[in-house]
């Protein structure tokens, strides 16, 4: 049950981190300025989200907070981290599997 938590962990993270950017793209003062529209759409947060988690960047958005920023690091930590535990996961299998292949008897 783990694996499959730690499987689908990207995808809610990446929309959890986007409502959060969300909200910081409303009133009339937002931590997250959009320099390309001016106007703040839904794609933005989910595209602010998505370049944080592949750690891609801001593309055309400016962080305007310390919050904000934070947050963003917050969130590429937390991609990096379950991307280390799913390469560990993995060679921990194949490791296993290998000493499984070399200790049975040949025959």
């Amino acid at each position: 049950m783990w694996k499959t938590a730690l499987g689908m962990a990207p995808s809610a993270i990446v929309l959890g981190f986007a409502v959060f950017y969300g909200f910081a793209m409303r009133g009339s003062h937002p931590s997250v300025a959009i320099t390309a529209t001016k106007v703040p759409h839904l794609v933005d947060a989910l595209l602010l989200s998505f370049g944080l988690a592949s750690t891609g960047g801001f593309f055309d958005l400016g962080l305007r907070t310390l919050t904000v920023r934070v947050v963003a690091f917050a969130e590429m930590l937390l991609m990096l981290s379950i991307a280390g535990g799913s390469l560990y996961l993995a060679a921990h299998a194949v490791w296993d599997r290998l000493g499984e292949i070399l200790r049975s008897p040949q025959g």
